[in-house]
Parts: C-alpha cells; structure tokens; sequence
C-alpha cells in the first residue's frame, strides 16, 4: 500500500520549489498578507493560489516553468469576507478547482481548461450536517473531486462531487479518526487512485486515513515524533 507523505510547515510568503530551484513569488501579489497558500499540478505544470487580505489569487504555471501573472480570482466570481483558507485541485480535462472558507462557510469555484471561470458555488448549501466550517481540501481523482470539511467542534465530513457536478451525500469521518478533538488543519492528495487526507487536531496530534477506490476506509494512522508544536498539515502523493 502506497502512502502519502504527512508534512508539517507554515510560511508567511508562497514559495513554489520546482526542479530544486526555489522562486519567491510574494512580489507579484498586491501590498498586504499572504495568510496561506496551495499549490496543484495541472499536468503540464502547476496552478498556485493564494489567500492575501481575503482576496483569492491564482497563478499557473506552464511546461517551460514560466509563471502567469497573479489574477485575482475574487473579481471574477465574487468578493468572500473573511476568507480565512484556500484549497486547490484539478480533475481531467484540465478543469482546476479552488476551495475557499469564508464566513465559516464553505465554496467552490472552478476554472475550466479555456481559462474561463464559473462562479462560486456554496459547498455549504449541500446539506454537510455542519453549522460552521473551519478547514477545506481537495483532492482530484480522474473527473471526480474529492472533499474534506471540517469544523470547529471536531466534525469531519467527506464528499465527492463527481464529473456530472453532483453531489453525493457527506460522510462523517470524526469516528474514523478516534477521539473527537477539534481540526487545526487538514489537508488530501490522491494517490494512485486512492484517496489520503491529513488532520492536526487541537491537542496537537497528526492523524492520516485513505480511502480506496472500492469505497472503504482505512483505520486512522498518528505519525509520531514529530520535533516541535506543530501548527499546520499537509500531505502529497510520492510513488517512488
């Protein structure tokens, strides 16, 4: 079974390492605070978005490592308030996903592979059984977008919205990961074919769980040994 690779870190800048080169990408964005970043491939490079004074910016980059402008993704599908984390993935056919928690609420807004935008859409409009969100990640698996949720009181909740742009139900994974203890940070990457998501709790514990492609779920792993208070997580795919 290949797992993915559970890693802990925060910056107050985006950087992108690519090629054991590091690019600092700060300067492009406007004046302010870049509060988080997330980063995907897109298969031919990588798409980068960033959260700065709750504004939502996006950056792509191309096969020749070239990098776009930063585009501010919030004049194309609207103004968030109080944007406080930012998800991305992409799916086939090119099509990159951005989450977005604003307001405790949860959103979804999609770039097609021309580069147009559609608008927000309300993950929070599904019926998630939760009152407010604190924690969003995606994970693209073929066309089908794979989701984490979670909220202040220590529910977790997983969906899949499918090629279609349906939704199926949301799925309580607080049990899978033992103890209720709220989320700090999450995170998920597909790894082949599998799905793998990462939670840092309130009480400082890492936990890690995948589900296969046949639907089921793994018991919850905890790394541990980890040197120092961790303060986010984040976990990605390595298949060698």
């Amino acid at each position: 079974m290949q797992l993915g690779d559970v890693l802990l870190g925060v910056e107050e800048e985006p950087y992108v390492r690519v090629a054991s080169r590091q690019r600092h990408l700060g300067g492009c964005l406007d004046p302010g605070t870049t509060s988080r970043i997330a980063v995907t491939s897109t298969g031919k490079g990588l798409a980068l978005v960033a959260l700065s004074d709750g504004n939502v910016y996006h950056s792509v980059q191309d096969a020749d490592e070239k990098w776009s402008n930063w585009g501010n993704v919030t004049t194309k599908l609207g103004v968030l308030g109080n944007a406080t984390e930012v998800t991305v993935s992409g799916t086939s056919g090119g099509l990159t996903h951005i989450g977005v928690v604003a307001d405790k609420k949860a959103y979804h807004g999609l770039r097609n592979a021309d580069g147009i935008w559609t608008g927000w859409g309300r993950i929070s409009n599904q019926p998630t059984g939760l009152d407010s969100v604190n924690g969003i990640a995606f994970a693209g698996i073929g066309g089908d977008l794979q989701i984490i949720l979670s909220s202040p009181t220590g529910d977790i909740k997983h969906a899949i919205r499918a090629a279609s742009g349906s939704w199926s139900a949301f799925g309580d994974l607080s049990g899978k990961l033992g103890p209720h203890q709220p989320a700090v940070s999450v995170d998920a990457a597909a790894v082949e074919g599998e799905f793998q998501t990462a939670v840092l709790t309130a009480d400082g514990r890492i936990k890690h769980t995948l589900r296969h492609a046949n639907g089921k779920w793994d018991a919850a792993e905890e790394p541990t040994g980890y040197p120092g208070t961790a303060t986010m997580v984040a976990v990605t795919g390595s298949t060698s």
